[in-house]
C-alpha cells in the first residue's frame, strides 16, 4: 500500500519503493518534515493520531530498511 505525506510544495510517496530508490543514491540520512497542524489535529488531513501513526510507520520502515 502506498502512503503519501503532504507538504506545502508537493506530495511525497512513503513506501518501500521510494526507500529502495533512495538507497541507490547511497544516502546516509533522511529528513522527515512534520506538519504541526496535522500533528496536532488542527486544520490538517490526515490529522492527529492517523498522521502520527503514518510518521511512525514511515520511520519504522526506514529503520528496518537501513539495517538490511
Amino acid at each position: 500500500m502506498r502512503s503519501w505525506f503532504h507538504s506545502e510544495a508537493r506530495q511525497q510517496p512513503v513506501d518501500q519503493t521510494s526507500i529502495d530508490a533512495m538507497k541507490t543514491w547511497n544516502i546516509h540520512a533522511v529528513r522527515v518534515p512534520l506538519n504541526e497542524e496535522c500533528w496536532l489535529g488542527v486544520n490538517g488531513t490526515p490529522s492527529g493520531p492517523a498522521y502520527q501513526q503514518g510518521i511512525k510507520d514511515y520511520v519504522d520502515l526506514l529503520v528496518a530498511t537501513a539495517s538490511t
